[in-house]
């Protein structure tokens, strides 16, 4: 019942943001159509043209929120888009963080349930998403939240470190572009790399590993959470050392 009561209240979240998102750009748009009675026709010609190419902005935009959800700012654009428009966004994450640390579940460590010493391998495959829902949709609909936990398990981070550090990146990248988006992925392919280590996987280190560490999180950082967050619930439940901070 916890789970389904976080998944509800997490998704209703979620469609806030993006209604304060679209909500912008629809302003945006209607404040361009105030254009006074007294006029001429080309000045008000001007005026809808400005508004038709916005209208056609916001139909091929991903709203900001895909940037705080870690999915990068492709598609976004950039006149429209301004650090003022992340401000609610930002506000509503952090409260979502703050939901989180007050209603998480208590990982019990149960060794006769899980066994430990597999998992020096990741738990699931990249794809395995529906393996858990509730994981599953809190690094899809809240990425940064879902990271800061399993960092703050490994010990790794503080809880709200990582949030910051989520956020940051995400938000930053969507609004200055494709260059920042790469630094991001970069660095939390080093986490990654870190979490690896903390389970000493075999292919730790490897250049096969940094690429693909790269790589997923360019394409798909959520994707790259919910593994993580499987795998490092699975080895609190196994009494592993690395999630001895849960």
């Amino acid at each position: 019942p916890m789970r389904r009561h976080n998944l509800r209240i997490f998704v209703l979240c979620h469609y806030v943001a993006c209604l304060l998102a679209v909500s912008h750009t629809t302003d945006a748009s209607v404040a361009k159509l105030s254009v006074s009675s007294d006029v001429s026709v080309d000045t008000k010609n001007f005026a809808l043209n400005s508004v038709s190419s916005s209208v056609r902005h916001s139909e091929e935009i991903a709203l900001p929120t895909l940037g705080i959800l870690g999915y990068g700012g492709v598609g976004l654009s950039q006149s429209t888009i301004s650090f003022l428009d992340f401000l609610p966004l930002a506000v509503l994450v952090v409260a979502v963080a703050f939901y989180r640390q007050k209603t998480k579940e208590v990982i019990v460590a149960n060794l006769c349930e899980e066994d430990g010493t597999k998992l020096d391998v990741f738990r699931d495959s990249i794809c395995h998403w529906y393996s858990d829902w509730n994981t599953c949709a809190w690094s899809c609909f809240c990425p940064c939240v879902r990271w800061a936990e399993t960092h703050s398990i490994l010990g790794t981070l503080g809880f709200w470190t990582g949030v910051f550090i989520f956020l940051v990146f995400c938000s930053v990248s969507s609004i200055v572009g494709l260059l920042t988006w790469i630094v991001f992925a970069f660095v939390f392919m080093l986490f990654r790399q870190l979490f690896r280590r903390s389970f000493k996987m075999e292919d730790a280190g490897t250049c096969c590993s940094f690429a693909g560490d790269f790589l997923v999180y360019c394409f798909c950082g959520p994707c790259a959470v919910a593994q993580e967050a499987r795998h490092v619930e699975a080895a609190a439940r196994a009494g592993h050392d690395a999630a001895s901070s849960v």
